[in-house]
């Protein structure tokens, strides 16, 4: 069925493949880590990662394990060039991964803790390593909570430097009201 909308890339979940295309680069490197994660269960290192280029390998250097994708001059999208399948053994599933980065967990995490914020980071860990089989520090968990909640409803920081525009507009829909702020100097950071 064609409903007319046409897309120049592809990607599959848990699998990386020649010829496969990716909308950015953002997207080839999670589909590197969840393949790298879920199915091949051996971590890999990148070599080179730019809007137009990314390439990774095996951490094990006699390992010929190695992906390659670029961005043609004219695409919209990498398209996977080579990949080349791991030649090391694996003895047996290590407790850690390092390829499970804080910004892979909050993608992985984002629905489930918008939702809920309330969502702890012992309930993150159990979910990555239910998922993953992996198991992740309370560290990263709330590292990563942190950056979903960030992302989602941006920082202390920005949410007060936004303040005085959220009264200016409550003012304009409310003809009849006013507002005063009063500025001190920061005890602890002099000039702020």
């Amino acid at each position: 069925m064609n409903n007319g909308v046409t897309v120049s890339w592809e990607y599959w979940e848990n699998e990386v493949c020649v010829g496969v295309m990716y909308p950015t680069t953002a997207y080839l490197k999670d589909a590197v880590k969840r393949w790298s994660t879920l199915t091949l269960h051996r971590e890999f290192r990148v070599l080179k990662s730019s809007p137009g280029i990314y390439e990774v390998c095996c951490v094990k250097p006699d390992c010929a394990f190695r992906v390659y994708a670029y961005k043609g001059k004219w695409d919209d999208h990498l398209e996977v060039k080579t990949v080349v399948h791991h030649t090391c053994t694996l003895d047996q599933l290590d407790a850690k991964h390092r390829n499970l980065s804080t910004g892979f967990v909050a993608s992985h995490m984002y629905s489930h803790i918008v939702q809920n914020t309330a969502y702890e980071p012992k309930s993150i860990i159990n979910s990555i390593e239910e998922r993953f089989r992996y198991r992740i520090s309370y560290q990263k968990a709330y590292s990563a909570k942190r950056k979903v909640l960030e992302h989602r409803w941006g920082t202390y920081e920005a949410s007060y430097h936004n303040l005085t525009r959220l009264l200016h507009t409550i003012v304009q829909m409310n003809p009849d009201s006013y507002y005063d702020t009063k500025t001190y100097p920061c005890q602890q950071k002099p000039g702020k």
